[in-house]
């Protein structure tokens, strides 16, 4: 027998929860509408071979009650299992975050310097790796951050003009960070409004693509808050 996961009929099954007969029939038809061969009018005839096995083996399982349970009770592991996963990926990020910006990391200046630069790129790739199995975008967008390097007199100006908004934004990290660690809601308003004073800095007055890349990882903060913190999902 197939797995959950490569069973389409199962995996609707175990969302719903609803192991009836009718309700595979209802699903089966509706995936019989996108694949069959007379619909399609492709060559689609092993897709729907497959998905005639997968209705017959929910078929099989609607019928033992001791399989639904068994099925139920995995699925049930999976997810806590996938939660502790995703939280410990989580912790670990925010963690090295903090690390990253105790040390100063998040400044030009800091990360070029020739005594640190080693323990400097070490933190980053760190970061990004890690950042990696738990959103692929801020992965992205962090690694952007960290390789984007003022090349004009116009890029430094306006970043020296933008010294209050990236100010606010670090701020913002911090207090971000903090509302993580303690599930203060003071800390998380502070977060919220140094995060959106940046963002409406740099979002009238940045050009160059440093700061466009700043105003996204702003909005990541900023979505990111919208979980419950580290300390309340532990």
């Amino acid at each position: 027998m197939t797995t959950i996961k490569e069973n389409r009929i199962l995996k609707e099954l175990v969302a719903s929860k609803n192991f009836t007969e009718k309700e595979a029939k209802k699903i089966f038809r509706k995936y019989s509408k996108m694949i069959h061969p007379d619909i399609t009018k492709t060559d689609t005839n092993e897709d729907f071979i497959n998905l005639k096995k997968e209705f017959e083996e929910a078929l099989v399982v609607i019928k033992n009650p001791l399989l639904v349970e068994n099925i139920l009770k995995e699925e049930t592991s999976s997810l806590e299992n996938e939660k502790i996963n995703t939280f410990n990926i989580r912790k670990m990020l925010y963690e090295f975050l903090e690390l990253y910006v105790i040390l100063g990391i998040y400044s030009q200046k800091i990360r070029i310097k020739p005594e640190l630069k080693e323990r400097n790129e070490k933190i980053i790739k760190k970061i990004i790796t890690i950042s990696k199995d738990y959103d692929d975008n801020f992965a992205i967008l962090f690694e952007k951050f960290n390789s984007l390097y003022f090349q004009s007199f116009e890029e430094w100006y306006e970043e020296r003009q933008l010294k209050n908004a990236k100010k606010l934004f670090i701020n913002g990290i911090r207090k971000f960070l903090e509302y993580q660690n303690t599930g203060s809601v003071t800390c998380l308003r502070m977060a919220m409004s140094y995060l959106n004073d940046a963002y409406y800095e740099y979002e009238h007055r940045a050009r160059s693509e440093y700061h466009e890349n700043v105003i996204k990882l702003i909005e990541w903060f900023l979505t990111e808050l919208d979980k419950p913190p580290l300390v309340k999902d532990s």
